[in-house]
């Protein structure tokens, strides 16, 4: 038996009164992806959270989490876990059935993860541009290499910026 921590999980919030952000919506999978945006956009922007512990979940509550409203849809993921491919492919395939642009962005992993996860990464970075209208990808561990003094949790926190940034300026451009 599986505990209900285990399966994936929508919290959705509507955003009605930013125009700067108005006419996206971000999806994160993962909790991890997600708390480090909270400090860079505001409260009411849409946001999904689907976290992913493990491969069981409910592809109707996640079709649910696309925000027909919007016509972006910012897919944000870590490569190289258990499941995030899996329902990042399944949401960009929502966003296509319903005539939403859908952009991935996504992490590779740090070295000390392991070759391993680091393979597994790139295998999914290919279905990651194979399913989403564009693509953006961060390498975990060129954070740490470009400061040797950085620790992993700053790498993580600049991390959250470049992509908070990425998402700015693409939007700027629509």
């Amino acid at each position: 038996q599986r505990n209900n921590t285990e399966k994936i999980y929508i919290r959705m919030k509507k955003s009605n009164n930013n125009k700067e952000f108005s006419g996206i919506q971000i999806i994160g999978i993962g909790d991890n992806t997600v708390d480090g945006f909270k400090e860079y956009f505001p409260e009411d922007i849409i946001l999904s959270v689907c976290g992913h512990d493990s491969g069981d979940y409910n592809e109707e509550d996640i079709h649910k989490s696309i925000d027909c409203d919007s016509k972006t849809a910012f897919i944000i993921t870590d490569l190289g876990g258990e499941h995030s491919i899996d329902v990042a492919t399944l949401i960009a395939r929502k966003c296509k059935e319903v005539g939403k642009a859908s952009i991935g962005i996504a992490t590779l992993p740090f070295a000390f993860e392991g070759a391993t996860k680091c393979e597994q990464a790139l295998c999914e970075a290919l279905e990651l541009l194979r399913n989403t209208d564009a693509a953006f990808f961060l390498n975990n561990q060129s954070l740490l290499e470009s400061n040797r003094e950085m620790s992993v949790s700053e790498a993580l926190k600049k991390r959250d910026l470049i992509l908070c940034q990425i998402i700015k300026g693409i939007n700027e451009v629509e």
